[in-house]
């Protein structure tokens, strides 16, 4: 008989749960995390706010595998020359020396709506709308994760860019990190091993890459990260790096560059969302 009592209490642990939710719902009725306009219990975002975001989805779909740049607009397409060293590589990829990271998964491109959805995700008061920005970007990012390059496997351990502590303390946290550890959930819901780790820590503070040149955007991040004592070896492990907004990629890159540094086999990105060259 006792044997099932801890069965017993998860299940009145969730009846209590969702009788919690029901009446936290008639008392404080969901409402958009974007528009604050009402929803129904278990949305994340109203209709049109979530067409808004979803509308620029369209653009990664046949974005290029390595740097996640998209083709559509920029008249750059994915190689499918004969002599490409990589399948499912642009040329600017192609001929990239210094590029760490093995694939870049964008969900949503940046821009419109999905940049204001971005902008106010960096504030730990708006931790509702990074939730609901995780959930509806890891279906495609989970797609992506099973779809490996030629032998290697998928992820095992998912990580953030992390922002310094002053950086931190003025918003409050950091969204890569909220995105992160969503994923982490998402993925354990979808029977996938995935483990969150903060594997790294800024060093030093950055200025703001929005406001730089590309050229400056890489000495900006140059020896920025480094890895938390803990985490002195990766050797073999292919780690998934989480960030809200890739623009050039120098951010995510120099971070790749760390993880390969310390032994890392193959490192993936996972943002939510890519910058559109015009």
């Amino acid at each position: 008989m006792f044997r099932f009592l801890p069965r017993i209490a998860r299940r009145a642990g969730s009846t209590v749960r969702q009788a919690a939710g029901g009446l936290a719902d008639l008392v404080l009725p969901p409402t958009c995390p974007l528009c604050s306009h009402s929803i129904a219990s278990g949305r994340v975002f109203c209709g049109a706010c979530l067409s808004e975001l979803l509308f620029s989805r369209r653009f990664m779909e046949n974005a290029c595998r390595r740097c996640g740049r998209p083709a559509v607009r920029t008249g750059v397409g994915v190689s499918t020359d004969e002599d490409s060293t990589r399948p499912d590589c642009c040329p600017t990829c192609e001929s990239a020396k210094s590029w760490h990271i093995d694939q870049t998964i964008a969900t949503l491109a940046y821009e419109g709506r999905v940049r204001e959805a971005i902008v106010a995700a960096k504030f730990a008061s708006a931790a509702p709308l990074a939730h609901g920005l995780t959930r509806i970007c890891w279906p495609f990012i989970a797609r992506r994760l099973s779809q490996p390059w030629p032998d290697d496997r998928p992820p095992d351990v998912v990580t953030f860019v992390p922002s310094f502590w002053t950086r931190r303390m003025n918003r409050g946290g950091c969204s890569a990190e909220i995105f992160a550890q969503g994923m982490a959930e998402w993925a354990k819901a979808g029977n996938l091993n995935l483990r969150f780790e903060p594997i790294l820590r800024a060093r030093r503070r950055i200025a703001k890459q929005a406001w730089l040149r590309d050229a400056e955007r890489i000495s900006n991040v140059q020896d920025a990260f480094g890895l938390r004592k803990s985490y002195a070896r990766l050797a073999g492990r292919h780690v998934l790096v989480v960030d809200d907004v890739m623009t050039s990629g120098a951010t995510t890159n120099e971070v790749a560059r760390v993880l390969r540094q310390a032994g890392a086999r193959h490192v993936s990105v996972a943002v939510v969302a890519r910058a559109i060259p015009h």
